[in-house]
């Protein structure tokens, strides 16, 4: 058997992954989860980083992993990972306006009106046509609004 017959590092690992994420269910992976929120609202920003790491490796369709590892990100001033996070959930969820809000926050941060403007006005689209959000989403999308209004 030749070193081509092996299965690469990759496909190793591609391999180990799916089995491991067969393991989980969708309420442990849930309860996983709430780890790392708990982590991250009591401060514990390095431990809900890295139990977010681990979601992400072995459940990467989970969306509340990524947001909460883009917020993880922003708090860190990690602007372009917080970035690079949140458009993972767009690619999951182009509809998620919980990651558009978080973008459009981190490009404020950044100075970067143009592309927070244009984002927070496709929400402002969709709330008009009547989508539904949280109160504190919706809060959280005012308060950005007004940073964008106020630069």
């Amino acid at each position: 058997m030749s070193n081509s017959d092996l299965p690469s590092k990759e496909q190793d690992l591609s391999a180990a992954k799916e089995l491991f994420l067969r393991h989980y269910t969708e309420e442990e992976i849930t309860s996983i989860y709430e780890l790392a929120r708990l982590s991250f609202e009591t401060a514990d920003y390095k431990r809900s980083e890295i139990v977010c790491a681990g979601l992400i490796a072995v459940a990467p369709t989970f969306i509340p992993a990524f947001l909460l590892m883009a917020i993880l990100q922003a708090f860190n001033s990690n602007f372009d990972r917080a970035i690079e996070f949140a458009q993972e959930v767009l690619k999951l969820d182009s509809a998620n306006i919980e990651a558009q809000v978080l973008v459009a926050s981190v490009y404020l941060n950044l100075s970067n009106y143009t592309m927070a403007g244009t984002i927070l006005g496709e929400i402002a689209e969709r709330l008009r046509r009547g989508h539904e959000i949280s109160p504190v989403l919706r809060r959280f999308y005012e308060v950005q609004l007004a940073r964008f209004e106020a630069r």
